[in-house]
């Protein structure tokens, strides 16, 4: 599973219709939901044969454009269980499954284009996030996309402060010392005098582990998994707080886990959005910053639209083609909260 890109995004926007875009939310065997994924598939793919019908599309064509669909719904396969939504793209030239890190909500579109509104958060999140194990007993590292992959400790650190303050020095030396970092000149003391009674000695790890992180070179977002205590504890010491986007409690990494990493990710995308909306409102001139929808409609349809905010949550085929059509040509459209719009949708014209 690949993260959705605005690349992948302007391909499908081109595509000729009719389009049809289904969404089919999370399901895990088990669970108790009202229909199995196949079945709901399967109703799904009905509405669509009924919204092509009352489009005056041919029965056959129909049947052709259709049969990918049912026959993935008629797939044992379908009702194993997928951890993650899904958006099922399918027009006479496409036959796309997306994978969605944000829940879906189950509904089927058809139309002479994709329904992309339900897409545009994906491209504001990152391709992956670490999840970084704050523990003085047992420290860990993750990196997140769509599944949890568990990494080394950059510079060999070793996963608890124990084994790392357990360096061989002489009885008399009242001072340990350590690495603030693979390859680092200085060395970090922490010594059993008043220091030591007002900072833990472990903080001393903490600083190597993030010493270690920031030299990987690791730009991915950061989220933090502990208690309470040793997180702010990493924190104070941290010099990556620009990457850190969140905390989580303790407990074992898993599938809830990455849905909780990238609710926080979709919150500070959320945030970052309105930023540019307003320093977009305030510095654009007058003529390049519109929220009237039948300006906006226009100007995309002519490719003057330079950058696109919707708002979350509204479901509208004006919203969608005005989306569309920003993006084939070449503009760029986002996800912004409802509560910082003041319409339905936002532009930034390039003339």
């Amino acid at each position: 599973m690949i993260p959705l890109e605005i690349e992948k995004i302007r391909e499908l926007v081109r595509s000729p219709g009719p389009c049809v875009t289904i969404f089919l939310p999370a399901y895990h065997p088990g669970e108790q939901t009202l229909h199995s994924t196949a079945r709901l598939l399967r109703n799904l793919v009905q509405d669509a044969a009924h919204q092509l019908e009352t489009s005056h599309l041919a029965r056959r064509d129909a049947d052709a454009l259709l049969q990918p669909l049912r026959a993935m719904a008629d797939d044992p396969r379908t009702d194993e269980g997928c951890h993650w939504p899904r958006a099922l793209l399918r027009s006479p030239t496409v036959l796309e499954t997306i994978f969605l890190r944000q829940p879906a909500v189950a509904k089927s579109l058809t139309g002479e284009r994709f329904d992309i509104l339900p897409l545009l958060g994906e491209l504001n999140l990152p391709k992956e996030f670490y999840l970084l194990k704050i523990s003085r007993k047992h420290a860990a590292l993750f990196r997140a996309q769509f599944s949890l992959e568990a990494l080394p400790l950059p510079a060999n650190l070793p996963d608890n402060a124990d084994d790392f303050l357990n360096i061989q020095k002489p009885d008399h030396d009242r001072e340990n010392r350590s690495s603030s970092g693979p390859g680092a000149n200085r060395r970090i003391r922490f010594g059993s005098g008043e220091e030591r009674e007002t900072e833990p000695d472990y903080v001393a790890y903490y600083r190597a582990l993030d010493g270690a992180m920031h030299e990987s070179a690791r730009k991915a977002p950061i989220i933090l998994s502990g208690v309470d205590e040793e997180i702010a504890l990493f924190r104070d010491v941290s010099s990556e707080a620009n990457l850190l986007v969140g905390a989580m409690g303790d407990g074992e990494p898993g599938q809830e886990t990455m849905e909780r990493g990238y609710a926080l990710l979709r919150a500070a995308a959320l945030e970052r959005v309105a930023k540019s909306l307003n320093e977009a409102k305030e510095r654009s001139a007058p003529s390049r910053f519109t929220v009237n929808p039948e300006i906006i409609a226009d100007a995309a349809a002519e490719g003057r639209v330079a950058r696109l905010f919707v708002r979350s949550g509204v479901a509208d085929h004006a919203l969608n083609i005005a989306a569309v059509e920003t993006i084939r040509h070449g503009g760029e459209a986002f996800m912004a909260p409802a509560e910082k719009m003041e319409s339905s949708m936002a532009a930034v014209l390039r003339y």
